[in-house]
C-alpha cells in the first residue's frame, strides 16, 4: 500500500476540502500564495499566520511544526509553538521549532481551521501509543 497523508476540513467554509501528500514531502499551511495548503479569501483567516505551521511527511513518520505564528498551532487540542506576542514573524524566521509526530485521526488546528488527518500505509502501521502526545514539545 503507498502511504499517503490527507488533512480533510471539519466545518467552517471550506468544510470537507481534503489535502492529500505522498512522502516524502513538506506541506507549509497558511495565507501566503506560496503555501501548499492556502487558508486565504476572507477577514475569517486573520487568525492564520502568512506561514503558520509545516508538515514533514516522511515514508513512516508525519510530524507537525509551528512555524513562529502569532495564534499558534494545536494537535489534539495541545499547544505546539507560537511566537511571543512581543516578537515579529522576521524575529523567529531562524529559530527552530520542534516538531511533534501526527498519527491517524489526529485533530491539527490552525487559527479557526481544523483538520482531521487521515495517515495510511506505512504510517499507520508505525503508530506510537497515545501518550507519546505528551512527549512533543509543547508549550
Amino acid at each position: 500500500m503507498v502511504a499517503r497523508v490527507t488533512l480533510t476540513v471539519q466545518g467552517g467554509r471550506l468544510d470537507g476540502a481534503e489535502y492529500t501528500f505522498f512522502p516524502p514531502s513538506h506541506c507549509v499551511i497558511g495565507r501566503a500564495d506560496d503555501c501548499t495548503v492556502q487558508l486565504n479569501g476572507g477577514w475569517q483567516y486573520q487568525m492564520v499566520s502568512r506561514h503558520h505551521c509545516q508538515l514533514d511527511i516522511e515514508p513512516t513518520h508525519v510530524y507537525v511544526r509551528d512555524l513562529g505564528s502569532l495564534n499558534g498551532t494545536y494537535l489534539n487540542g495541545r499547544l505546539v509553538g507560537h511566537r511571543a506576542g512581543c516578537q515579529l514573524p522576521e524575529d523567529v524566521s531562524n529559530m527552530a521549532f520542534s516538531g511533534c509526530k501526527m498519527a491517524d485521526g489526529d485533530e491539527l488546528c490552525v487559527g479557526p481551521v481544523v483538520f482531521r488527518a487521515e495517515v495510511a500505509g506505512a504510517e499507520a502501521a508505525v503508530q506510537e501509543p497515545a501518550d507519546e502526545a505528551a512527549d512533543c514539545a509543547c508549550l
